[in-house]
């Protein structure tokens, strides 16, 4: 595969974790981008001047005029919760007009969903899946964070942690027609597309996931507490992962890189008792006084046969 492109100004992804791999090429958690304070302000999709009242309740309507167009489709991996059902028919007909950014925290708070009744989980899922739907339209991911672990309800490469006080999910409508949401449920899957009116000459972009494992190291430790008669299980670890999404090139055009996702390996813990050396190496004040009670001992022993 030829070197890949990185879309510029808004190829660099939110990267959240343990573990940070600088080698990797990996960024940092959110990225400012200069622009950003001119297409957002506190609405789901305000400017700096007309953002919306925060106790707004957008109601789901025909977004898109006309025949709309399918741009994109994704299917939820895991069946919704009660609550998160509610969650995707709420988010049914949201609209994302062209040039603007959608959060989905200022979308929550809008919806008095980032209260007690928050559910981060909840939250998370329906980001993911709404994240990949807008790359998959050829729309921009601004800002996007992923979990420590890969969620199960999430698809590698297409993580998104969504939180009540810090993290969002960001998606810009770079094109030149609204975008409207559309969440449907049938025969128990549930689906989210996004629909518009694009030109006649508009293509979904040929998205490719590249997926490496990581594999675990195994680490040897010493337990001091560890009982030298007795075995000690080890732990086992898990592989890490390595996630690059990238946008196909057309006619031997280069690949471009739209994500990169690492996810750290947990090494297994093989622990084992102290050696004789070792306890002395790391208590050398209670070597030290077992030496002198030994040689007290000693001492006294031989005093008292000479006495007799």
């Amino acid at each position: 595969m030829a070197d890949a492109k990185i879309r510029k100004p808004w190829h660099r992804i939110g990267i959240v974790g343990t573990v940070i791999v600088c080698a990797l090429g990996l960024s940092g958690c959110a990225i400012s981008i200069p622009f950003l304070d001119k297409v957002i302000g506190s609405g789901t999709e305000a400017t700096a001047t007309t953002a919306p009242a925060a106790s707004a309740r957008p109601t789901p309507k025909a977004a898109v005029a006309g025949p709309a167009k399918n741009l994109a489709t994704v299917k939820s991996k895991v069946a919704l919760s009660p609550s998160e059902k509610k969650l995707w028919e709420l988010m049914n007909g949201v609209e994302i007009k062209s040039g603007k950014v959608f959060s989905i925290k200022n979308w929550l708070k809008q919806n008095d969903l980032l209260g007690e009744q928050f559910k981060e989980a909840d939250a998370s899922h329906l980001a993911g899946v709404l994240s990949e739907a807008a790359l998959r339209a050829r729309m921009e991911v601004p800002e996007r964070h992923i979990h420590e672990k890969l969620p199960n309800y999430a698809e590698p490469g297409f993580d998104a942690r969504v939180t009540a006080d810090a993290f969002d999910l960001l998606i810009y409508n770079t094109s030149k027609f609204s975008v409207a949401v559309r969440t449907k449920n049938e025969g128990g899957t549930q689906t989210l597309a996004l629909e518009g009116n694009p030109p006649d000459d508009w293509t979904a972009p040929n998205v490719n996931v590249n997926k490496e494992v990581i594999e675990a190291s195994k680490e040897v430790v010493v337990d001091f507490g560890a009982d030298p008669a007795k075995a000690v299980k080890a732990t086992d670890g898990k592989p890490g992962l390595l996630v690059k999404v990238f946008y196909k090139g057309k006619g031997g055009n280069e690949d471009t890189l739209v994500n990169k996702d690492f996810y750290a390996p947990e090494p297994a813990i093989a622990p084992r008792p102290p050696t004789p050396e070792e306890k002395t190496a790391a208590n050398p004040n209670s070597a030290e006084a077992e030496n002198k009670s030994t040689d007290a001992a000693q001492t006294t022993g031989e005093s008292t046969s000479g006495t007799e």
